[in-house]
This record gives structure tokens, C-alpha cells and sequence, in this order.
């Protein structure tokens, strides 16, 4: 075996389709969180917000690992970066819920300081792997209309949707039950009392006023 061949086995690999700063920036990241889960894991781990944080702590080491192979895997990876882009909605307002109980403010804007810088750089490498995304993506389009072809037959999602809702309106229709009559007022000309008539005087009485 020649030296060249040797020393090119010997070479440590490099992550590929990354760039070192981005590499260097989310391995920074990562320590910070670490840091931080250790330091308040006694305390904090039965809160809401820890179940949170403890995803986005193994979601960052499974994304590293995979920048550190030689080949990353494109749909591992692709799966990495979506879990959290679901999951940023409900972990950021876990992390603000932090700060809004005015005890750990501190904490709260170090969580949601890594959680944006985090997805942030999570965004570069989706830029840096956008064309293996797209690839990926064509590909699984090809393959879900070959498995599941759409036939005439078969109701599409709007028609489902259009018979649930008239479904839906016969059965609360059914359920309310009818609206009880109200009786009719009696007129007043009912309610009136019948006036006496008046007597006739008589002349006596004329007479005398």
C-alpha cells in the first residue's frame, strides 16, 4: 500500500455539505445546553417546560452527529430539522411561560434565546441541503401517488367533508328537541271588565238633584 493511500485513509472526515461556522456555531449551542440542563435539572425537571427543553437537547446532539458522519443521511436529516420546526410553536411558548411566572426570568430568556439561535442555524443547513430536500421530496411524491393512485370512485377529502357536515346538521337537528309553543296573550277587550250599566234616575230624584 503506498503512503498517499495510507495517509488519505488515516485523514479524519470532515462534515460535508456544512460549513465549518455553522458546525462551530451549533456545537457552541450545544454545550450552552448542556450546560444548562445539568445545572437545573434537580430543580427543574418535574416543570412543564423541561419535557421541552430535553427535546430540543437530544434533537441538537442527533443533528451534530449526523454533521459529523462523512455522508449525512438526507432523510434523517430532513426529519431532524422538521421535528423541530413542528415543535417550535409549543416549545417557545413553554419557554416565555418562564418568564411570565416572574421567579426564574433569568432562565426563561437564556431558553428562548437558545431556541432561536438553534432554529436560526437549523435554517442554514436546510438552505445547505436544499437540493437532496428537493430530490428527496420528488421522489416521495412519485413513490405515494404510485402506492396510493386516485381513483373516480374514491371521494376526495372535500367531499368527505361536505357529507360529515350535512351528517352533522340531520343529527343536531334530531337532537334538539322542539320548541314549546307559547300560549297567546288574551286580548285586552277579555281582560276589560264589563261596565254596569248606569240606573235611570227617577223624576224624585230629578227634583231633587
Amino acid at each position: 500500500m503506498s503512503m498517499w493511500r495510507f495517509a488519505q485513509r488515516k485523514r479524519p472526515r470532515t462534515p460535508m455539505a456544512v460549513s465549518r461556522d455553522v458546525l462551530a456555531s451549533l456545537q457552541q449551542e450545544y454545550r450552552l445546553i448542556q450546560l444548562v440542563y445539568h445545572r437545573n435539572r434537580n430543580q427543574h425537571q418535574s416543570a412543564r417546560w423541561w419535557n421541552r427543553f430535553n427535546m430540543l437537547k437530544r434533537n441538537c446532539d442527533a443533528v451534530l452527529r449526523e454533521l459529523m458522519r462523512g455522508d449525512p443521511h438526507v432523510v434523517r436529516m430532513y426529519r431532524l430539522l422538521g421535528s423541530l420546526r413542528k415543535q417550535l410553536p409549543q416549545t417557545y411558548y413553554a419557554f416565555n411561560g418562564v418568564i411570565a411566572l416572574n421567579q426564574f426570568v433569568t432562565l426563561g430568556v437564556v431558553l428562548v434565546g437558545l431556541l432561536s439561535r438553534v432554529f436560526a442555524l437549523y435554517n442554514q443547513i436546510t438552505d445547505e441541503f436544499t437540493e437532496q430536500f428537493k430530490a428527496l421530496a420528488c421522489k416521495r411524491r412519485v413513490t405515494s401517488s404510485q402506492i396510493q393512485p386516485v381513483t373516480p370512485s374514491q371521494p376526495t377529502t372535500e367531499e368527505l367533508g361536505v357529507e360529515l357536515n350535512l351528517l352533522m346538521t340531520e343529527v343536531t337537528s334530531s337532537r334538539t328537541p322542539p320548541s314549546p309553543t307559547v300560549p297567546a296573550t288574551k286580548s285586552r277587550e277579555t281582560k276589560t271588565k264589563k261596565r254596569k250599566p248606569k240606573k235611570k234616575k227617577s223624576a224624585i230624584d230629578s227634583i231633587f238633584g
